[in-house]
């Protein structure tokens, strides 16, 4: 019990002495009788119970970097395959750019990576002077990338490097699915 969030010495004594030891003991337990014994706490443990917890989460740590990618369900074999797939995974890259809160002078770097066939990484990091890298930027990158070695790709990814100092990130209110 004393692993719940704010349930600790007292309350877990309290708790045992209503017969509560386990997290599904206080899933069963009367919610009209937890709030005789807790208060309005007693809904609120019966909710973290059950992993219920309406506490904003607070990120500790700026953001360092932005990247989408996707891994497909079979490989790529051409460089006509890879244009095509290649919009897919810009069009995420931009989702997540404009729901990031990031600013484009906070972007040092950008990064195009290709997981080949074999599960060997390649990978192009290239500075950015200002501003958001082109669709153009990265496709370029990508197709130099892939024809160095030109080989079955199994994934694509495109991410930015941002410069702390710059970073400015808003609060996270965006579903990720």
């Amino acid at each position: 019990m004393s692993r719940i969030h704010g349930v600790g010495k007292v309350t877990t004594a309290q708790l045992h002495s209503l017969g509560i030891e386990t997290c599904s003991d206080l899933q069963s337990y009367d919610t009209l009788a937890l709030i005789r014994h807790f208060g309005k706490w007693g809904p609120q443990l019966k909710n973290l119970s059950h992993g219920i917890d309406t506490r904003p989460v607070l990120p500790s740590r700026e953001r360092k970097s932005l990247a989408a990618e996707i891994t497909f369900e079979h490989d790529i074999q051409s460089e006509e395959e890879l244009r095509e797939h290649f919009k897919n995974v810009f069009s995420r890259f931009q989702k997540r750019w404009e729901t990031s809160g990031c600013e484009a002078t906070s972007i040092k770097t950008f990064s195009v990576k290709i997981k080949l066939f074999n599960f060997e990484l390649k990978t192009s990091d290239k500075r950015i002077k200002s501003g958001l890298p082109t669709e153009q930027q990265f496709l370029e990158t990508l197709l130099n990338l892939w024809r160095t070695d030109p080989q079955p790709v199994r994934l694509i990814g495109l991410g930015v490097s941002l410069d702390s100092e710059k970073t400015t990130q808003l609060s996270l209110s965006h579903d990720f699915n």
